[in-house]
C-alpha cells in the first residue's frame, strides 16, 4: 500500500483537480505519479510549472529529453521511470529497441547525444557531479544549450547538471514492468492503481 494516496480526479483536493484533468488529457489517462502528486496541490502545481517551463524555454527537443530521462532512470534503477520514459520516448520518435539500448547504454547515438547522455549518467550516478574528463569529452555540446542547467562548482572545476529526474516520491509502490522485457511492447500496461484503504 502506498504511503501517499493515489487520487482520482473526483477525490483529489479541489486545488489539484484542474491540473489532473489537464494531465489526463495530455497523457491519455491519469498516471499514478500524477494522482499521488495531487495529494499536495503545491507539488502538482510545481510539477506542472516545471513541465511548462521546459516546453516553453527548453533547448532540447522531446526526443533528446526522453533519451536523457531514460539514461538517468536506468542509472537510478527506477523501473517506473524507465517504463514511463520508454513510452514517452516512443511517443517522441524512438523505436522500442532504441529505448532499451539507451537504458542499457549500448545505443550508438553519435558524439553529441552520446556525450550528453554520458554526462547525465555520471551526474545521476555521482549525486549531481561530473568529472572534468567526462565534461571535456562532452565538448561537442553547445554551452548555450545547456548553460542554464550547468554551473561550475568551486575550484574543483566540477560541473553540475540538473537533470531533475527523481520521481521516487511521486510513485511509491507503483508496480510496473520494463518495456522490452518478456515480450512487452512498451506500453504502461503494467501500471496498477492501488486499492484504497
Amino acid at each position: 500500500m502506498p504511503r501517499v494516496p493515489v487520487h482520482t480526479i473526483g477525490d483529489a483536493p479541489e486545488q489539484s483537480r484542474e491540473a489532473l484533468r489537464g494531465l489526463e488529457r495530455r497523457m491519455g489517462r491519469l498516471l499514478n505519479i500524477h494522482a499521488e502528486m495531487a495529494h499536495a496541490p503545491v507539488v502538482l502545481v510545481a510539477y506542472e510549472g516545471i513541465q511548462q517551463a521546459i516546453a516553453a524555454h527548453g533547448s532540447f527537443d522531446a526526443k533528446t529529453r526522453e533519451a536523457i530521462a531514460l539514461a538517468v532512470a536506468a542509472v537510478d534503477e527506477c523501473a517506473y521511470c524507465q517504463s514511463a520514459h520508454t513510452a514517452g520516448g516512443r511517443a517522441a520518435g524512438w523505436l522500442l529497441e532504441e529505448t532499451v539500448a539507451i537504458r542499457d547504454d549500448t545505443a550508438d547515438l553519435g558524439p553529441k547525444l552520446g556525450s550528453l547522455l554520458a554526462v547525465a549518467r555520471e551526474i545521476a550516478g555521482n549525486t549531481g557531479y561530473v568529472a572534468d574528463a567526462t565534461w571535456r569529452a562532452g565538448g561537442g555540446l553547445e554551452r548555450r544549450r545547456i548553460g542554464r542547467a550547468v554551473r561550475p562548482r568551486g575550484s574543483e572545476h566540477v560541473h553540475q547538471l540538473r537533470v531533475g529526474h527523481d520521481h521516487a516520491a511521486g510513485h511509491l509502490g507503483d508496480r510496473l514492468h520494463l518495456p522490452g522485457e518478456r515480450g512487452d511492447r512498451g506500453e504502461l500496461a503494467g501500471e496498477q492503481v492501488h486499492p484504497r484503504a
